[in-house]
């Protein structure tokens, strides 16, 4: 059963504001490094790394191409689901631009009314890559997969902190 457990905007001026609750079946964070392994004859090789990684972000679920009227509030703004048609065009039309852009992943015990239970990942993104399939046999839902790359989680791990709290109870 999708629910309504990640959230996607879009604040750039250009694009008009967009605010889409995505249904959700799954989400999927992925951190690719590269470490160099340097050959050395005759022995074990060295292992060289510098630290650098590559975030991304895979979310799946479903979409209607009928608009729903389905809503959803976080933090005083009002995140709609988008129609297959409104998702296919922020997959193409969104440009990134720094701070401009983010992905909010809603955890199972997110309680919006209790700061206590406010527990959320933050990420600035981009659409890297967005798959879209009309479900055999339901002709008004699609399955979509849409890729994000992403930097690092925002947030401090404090429930004070309006950039994202991780799983971090304090």
């Amino acid at each position: 059963m999708a629910s309504l457990n990640v959230l996607i905007e879009n604040t750039d001026g250009d694009a008009n504001f967009q605010y889409f609750a995505l249904k959700a079946e799954d989400v999927a964070i992925q951190v690719a490094r590269t470490p160099l392994q340097i050959p050395v004859p005759q022995n074990s090789p060295f292992i060289f790394d510098i630290g650098s990684y590559r975030p991304s972000l895979t979310i799946s679920g479903v979409v209607d191409d009928i608009d729903t009227n389905d809503s959803v509030s976080f933090e005083s703004q009002t995140y709609r689901v988008p129609t297959q048609f409104e998702l296919t065009t922020a997959a193409t039309d969104w440009v990134h631009r720094a701070g401009k852009q983010h992905v909010y992943v809603l955890h199972s015990n997110f309680d919006s009314s209790a700061t206590a239970t406010k527990f959320f990942d933050k990420y600035e993104c981009a659409v890297q890559q967005y798959r879209c399939q009309l479900q055999a046999g339901i002709e008004t839902r699609w399955e979509y997969t849409i890729q994000f790359v992403t930097r690092r989680r925002s947030g401090t791990g404090s429930t004070s902190d309006t950039s994202g709290v991780g799983a971090t109870n304090t």
